[in-house]
């Protein structure tokens, strides 16, 4: 009877939800083993007023996703993913703003829940052709890229 709920408490860990923050690097560490070009915009954390103020003078704006791959793809101009944990998630109004307003703008934007979601979703960007007038190492690039995500097996 006692190895029983030694069993079930071991399991407790798997129950406990990753931070923004530990799914938000999984994802880099994914993106980097298979050498898509990519950059994360900090617009997130905690701040004091001071360099909250001199970040707003040098353009930082709210509402802008967490990680941007700038690598076009039909009919797109690059992805964005705004990073949230799987549950207990908030969507800011500043991102409600701007995330249908890079979309207008030609980019594939998502809110992504958890590192799972953010893979199927770089799984289906990477799925899309390049544009016809891409260059020879950019294709040889994208190729790379999606032999190496195909190494991956699905989550």
């Amino acid at each position: 009877m006692q190895e029983a709920k030694v069993s079930n408490i071991q399991k407790k860990p798997n129950l406990i939800e990753q931070s923004e923050d530990k799914i938000h690097i999984s994802i880099v560490n994914f993106l980097e083993k298979i050498a898509v070009f990519f950059y994360h915009i900090p617009n997130g954390g905690y701040r004091n007023q001071a360099e909250g103020a001199k970040l707003k003078r040098m353009g930082v704006k709210a509402g802008i996703p967490d990680l941007c791959i700038p690598i076009p793809l039909k009919p797109y101009h690059g992805l964005y993913l705004e990073v949230k944990r799987e549950r207990n998630y908030k969507v800011s109004d500043a991102q409600k703003f701007i995330i249908p307003k890079l979309n207008h703008m030609g980019y594939h934007t998502v809110v992504v829940r958890g590192f799972n979601e953010s893979l199927k979703a770089i799984r289906e960007y990477f799925s899309l052709e390049a544009w016809e007038n891409a260059d020879a190492v950019f294709l040889h690039e994208l190729e790379l890229i999606k032999r190496k995500l195909a190494m991956f097996k699905e989550l």
